[in-house]
């Protein structure tokens, strides 16, 4: 038996979707913040329990484990099943690499030039390439907007817009991993391509900007640059708005942008802050080390972490110094 966890965003899901043309079908999205490591751990314990020595080979793409993670899992499965397998797929800037690879039960896959979709599709296409074929503009599009790359695909912005108000604006009673469920069953029964785009996706789109465009707009006017950094706080009213249109805004209007912080409201306590680069602007700073400090994670050009409200302007401010002290 083989199980797929994956990150719970369109380049993680997408990876689920390739897994189910190979017959896979016991996977789970999940993400890599502080609560949600223990989330995963609390995933791997729901197959082991369930599953328990049956469970032959793993395969984990586009989430960034850490240290105490791998241990936990490998631990975990040495001790129901030690000839396990574990297809290991990745493109965050990874400090476990090094371990992963002296482990003769991993296959390792890390580059950070591609996403985990297209990573993982290159390796199934050497398996069996007809199984996935119709899905290659799709798997191009997601491995574009991923890398934020648009060069790489002709939709992938627009892929990304159409995920967006399906997962988080639709009115709906589904919980958030049965929208994503949801979604890979629309991209698996009728993919977009570069020449075609289905009827579901048209429609998510036009909603997407009937419910987006003015937001966006007003957005814009709360955006406070401090030494070439542009910071937004997405509280009350704007709590909703897909931060990664304020970047594309925030880069058309000053190419030599370095660096964006993001703060969102997570719940009544606590804060998520979000930091990601302009990719151009060639800068040396590892964002995610900078997000381990405070339990997050990420890769080298974008990152996040939850910390308690009442650190936030503190924490904000030693953050800004701290990338200011860099962006030269």
């Amino acid at each position: 038996m083989i199980i797929h966890l994956s990150h719970n965003d369109l380049d993680g899901i997408t990876s689920i979707l390739l897994s189910r043309q190979f017959n896979i079908r016991h996977y789970f999205p999940c993400s890599y913040d502080k609560s949600t490591k223990t989330y995963f751990l609390n995933i791997m314990n729901y197959f082991i329990s369930k599953y328990g020595s049956k469970i032959t080979h793993i395969i984990i793409t586009d989430i960034n484990l850490s240290k105490e993670m791998l241990t936990y899992l490998d631990n975990s499965m040495n001790s129901i099943n030690p000839s396990y397998k574990c297809l290991y797929i990745d493109h965050h800037s990874n400090t476990i690499k090094d371990l992963i690879e002296t482990k003769t039960n991993y296959t390792c896959v890390i580059n950070k030039d591609y996403s985990a979709t297209k990573l993982y599709a290159d390796m199934l296409s050497s398996i069996n390439d007809e199984r996935i074929f119709k899905y290659k503009d799709l798997i191009n599009a997601v491995d574009g907007w991923d890398m934020w790359d648009f060069s790489r695909s002709p939709f992938s912005l627009d892929l990304q817009r159409a995920f967006y108000y399906h997962v988080f604006s639709r009115n709906t009673y589904e919980k958030f991993h049965e929208r994503l469920y949801s979604f890979i069953k629309l991209l698996e029964k009728d993919p977009p391509t570069n020449d075609y785009k289905p009827n579901w996706y048209n429609k998510l789109l036009d909603l997407y900007h009937i419910a987006y465009q003015y937001t966006i707009d007003k957005a814009m006017e709360h955006v406070y640059n401090v030494d070439n950094i542009y910071c937004l706080e997405f509280f009350n009213e704007m709590k909703y708005i897909p931060a990664f249109e304020i970047t594309l805004r925030l880069q058309q209007m000053n190419p030599n942008i370095k660096y964006f912080i993001y703060a969102f409201e997570s719940n009544n306590d606590h804060i998520k802050i979000s930091l990601r680069t302009n990719n151009s602007n060639n800068s040396t700073l590892n964002l995610s080390s900078i997000a381990e400090v405070y339990g997050g994670s990420g890769h080298e050009d974008a990152a996040s972490f939850v910390i308690l409200k009442s650190d936030f302007r503190l924490t904000l401010e030693k953050i800004i110094k701290e990338l200011v002290s860099t962006n030269v």
